[in-house]
């Protein structure tokens, strides 16, 4: 069940929210970073509050609504969508519109990750200082969260069009590219976490691990096509007079 709420039913809002709003999310992008931002304030300040003065737990919908930011979820449906729409074929029509507000959808995820990872990097600053041994595990999957939020910082800004403009445009693509090394230490962010938990929940580590693979098959597989596209296209004879 919380496989649901963890992944499918994130993903599942997210997806039909920029399909059925694509022309209200590009054309007024700033009030969904502001509604981001005040999803992430609100999480944000809760949390932290609660771990520096304690407070009771929240119950019913708002913990699940408050869960899902939190631990990011929401955050990584938009990501998801920015990954598969980069690599699904051009020509479709669902592939057209994620791709028109692919830059929007980075940027309202890069705000919904903010809870996260203030929240978990505290808690792990309050471990080191506490008397509790870490496990090695614990130390590689932070590493890796705090890797990947590093190399996010640079994508969100230069996701920003008026940011865009300035930059040399073979400069900004050769930025972008870093996305794959955030893809890759996500995944192996979630992974390892998954491997540190006390009870291994092979049901989830399945289904992201299929989710992760599958976007590098259909990624490679599209890097593949546009390269014979492109060899062809130089190779072909052309007509002297």
């Amino acid at each position: 069940m919380k496989i649901l709420y963890d992944l499918i039913l994130p993903i599942f809002f997210v997806t039909i929210l920029s399909l059925f709003a694509t022309k209200s999310i590009k054309n007024n992008s700033k009030y969904y970073y502001l509604v981001s931002l005040f999803i992430a304030a609100i999480s944000t300040t809760y949390e932290v509050y609660k771990i520096i003065f304690g407070g009771s737990k929240l119950t019913g919908i708002i913990y699940q609504l408050e869960r899902i930011s939190l631990k990011g979820f929401l955050a990584l449906g938009c990501f998801l969508l920015v990954m598969f729409c980069g690599a699904m074929n051009t020509k479709w029509n669902i592939t057209k519109k994620l791709l028109s507000i692919r830059g929007q959808l980075a940027i309202i995820g890069s705000i919904l990750m903010i809870p996260h990872f203030v929240v978990y990097t505290t808690k792990f600053i309050m471990k080191l200082l506490g008397t509790k041994p870490i496990s090695h595990l614990n130390y590689i999957y932070i590493i890796m969260g705090l890797l990947a939020f590093i190399i996010l910082i640079p994508l969100f800004i230069t996701s920003f069009k008026f940011i865009r403009k300035k930059i040399n445009p073979i400069t900004w693509k050769n930025l972008q590219r870093w996305s794959y090394l955030f893809f890759l230490l996500v995944y192996l962010h979630i992974a390892v976490l998954l491997l540190a938990a006390k009870e291994f929940n092979i049901a989830k580590f399945s289904l992201y691990t299929f989710v992760f693979l599958l976007y590098t098959v259909l990624r490679i597989n599209k890097a593949n096509h546009l390269a014979k596209l492109k060899h062809n296209s130089i190779s072909k004879p052309t007509l002297t007079t």
